[in-house]
C-alpha cells in the first residue's frame, strides 16, 4: 500500500509540474518584453524611455525616430535612432570609425573629442563624443552604437556645444533603458 501511494504522489507531482510548466511558457509568451518603456518600435525591435516631455518624430524617412528636446540657441536639442547590419566580421568600433570619418568630411571644425568601448545593458557598444559646426552654430554630439545579433542600433545626442552636459545626462538615462529585442 505504501508503495502504490508513493508512485501515485509522484505521478501527481509529475502531472502538477507538467500542467504549472504549460501555464508559465504560455505567459512568457503573452509578456511583452518591451513592457515599462515609454517609446516601442516592434517593427525595429527596440525601446526605450526618451527623455521626458521631449516630442517623437517619425516623420524622417532616414531615422526610425528622433526624440525633439528644447531649443537652445535656435538649435533643437534632440536624440536620434537609426539601425543597420554589421558587415560580417565588423564591431561597433569599426563603425564609428567609418561614421566618424565620413562626418569629419562633411562638418566643418569636426574634432573627435572621446570614444571607447562600452556596454549598454549588458551589450557591447561603442561611444564618440565629437564636435563640428553646423553653419554658424557650435554643435557637439555623442553617439553610441550597440550591438546584438550582428545588428546596430545607433543612438545620437546632438547638443549645443554649451548646453552639452545638461542634455548628456538626460541621454545616459536613455541609454540605460534601452532594450533590444532581435
Amino acid at each position: 500500500m505504501k508503495k502504490l501511494y508513493f508512485i501515485l504522489f509522484g505521478v501527481t507531482a509529475l502531472m502538477l509540474t507538467a500542467s504549472l510548466t504549460g501555464c508559465l511558457e504560455g505567459d512568457k509568451k503573452n509578456i511583452d518584453p518591451l513592457s515599462g518603456l515609454n517609446y516601442k518600435n516592434n517593427d525595429y525591435g527596440f525601446g526605450l524611455n526618451p527623455p521626458e516631455g521631449w516630442t517623437v518624430d517619425t516623420s524622417n524617412q532616414n531615422i526610425i525616430v528622433a526624440f525633439i528636446g528644447p531649443t537652445v540657441d535656435n538649435f533643437a536639442i534632440n536624440i536620434v535612432a537609426t539601425a543597420g547590419q554589421f558587415q560580417t566580421g565588423e564591431t561597433p568600433y569599426m563603425a564609428a570609425d567609418k561614421i566618424i570619418e565620413n562626418l569629419s568630411i562633411y562638418f566643418s571644425n569636426f574634432s573627435l573629442v572621446s570614444r571607447g568601448n562600452t556596454t549598454t545593458n549588458s551589450m557591447n557598444s561603442h561611444g564618440a563624443v565629437y564636435t563640428f559646426d553646423q553653419g554658424d552654430i557650435a554643435l557637439k554630439q555623442k553617439q553610441v552604437i550597440i550591438e546584438k545579433n550582428g545588428k546596430a542600433l545607433i543612438l545620437t545626442l546632438s547638443s549645443t556645444l554649451g548646453s552639452f552636459d545638461t542634455y548628456n545626462l538626460a541621454f545616459v538615462e536613455s541609454l540605460n533603458s534601452v532594450k533590444i529585442i532581435w
